[in-house]
């Protein structure tokens, strides 16, 4: 799935710019919509499966190559002692962690437990559980020793996962207008890659009804996709 060049992303970015540019605001942020519909001829079965798809979609973390923003916060649950600053960690601990975050004495964007210690955090899987930080093997949040140095590394990038709302459409901040247009793209065309990836061909090219680019403050510019 490609940008056409009569609605290239480079050509959105200078329009976004422009209009910033009255609110000297290049920190606003850049956001790629993708637009799904839902086949109304579609069988109650085809229905089924087409919602899958999106449900497949939401399942797997993507990552950017250009991060942006602040870089998110990620906290360590355990009961070994561990050197949190040469790991990347900001926030470590068991017990008294688990109190600061119930209290919003601190708000991670991450939890992070061993393998070894999920036994004993499974306790406040009712007070991590609502707040989305409740560590799982899906989510790359249970590690061992050789690796949690690479999965903070991952996770400080800033990965995340696509989600869509009742309508359908996924808002995907990719930037900010301060930021390098080759960035951007690059970017972009990693969530583009991702989504053509996790769905087939067919379904892309049937319910990806629209792409667009706009920033919080400014207008949509409408991408073409071959």
């Amino acid at each position: 799935m490609t940008v056409k060049e009569h609605g290239s992303i480079i050509d959105s970015m200078h329009t976004m710019r422009a209009y910033a540019l009255n609110d000297n605001r290049m920190d606003y942020k850049i956001i790629l919509s993708l637009v799904f519909g839902k086949n109304k001829l579609a069988t109650k079965k085809r229905a089924r499966i087409e919602g899958n798809y999106l449900s497949d979609l939401s399942k797997d973390s993507i990552s950017l190559p250009h991060a942006f923003g602040d870089a998110p916060t990620v906290a360590l649950y355990t009961l070994k002692n561990v050197d949190a600053s040469s790991l990347g960690i900001d926030h470590v601990g068991s017990d008294n962690l688990v109190k600061d975050i119930q209290n919003n004495v601190i708000s991670p964007n991450y939890l992070i437990t061993f393998k070894e210690d999920m036994p004993s955090l499974t306790k406040y899987s009712r007070v991590l559980g609502p707040k989305g930080l409740m560590p799982t093997p899906k989510q790359g949040t249970i590690v061992d020793e050789d690796n949690i140095k690479r999965m903070v590394d991952n996770l400080k990038k800033g990965s995340f996962k696509i989600k869509l709302n009742k309508l359908l459409t996924a808002h995907i901040p990719i930037g900010t207008l301060s930021m390098d247009d080759t960035k951007i793209h690059e970017n972009a065309s990693v969530v583009l890659s991702f989504v053509e990836k996790h769905l087939p061909s067919s379904y892309i090219k049937s319910n990806l009804n629209n792409i667009y680019m706009n920033t919080t403050q400014g207008p949509s510019c409408t991408l073409s996709i071959q």
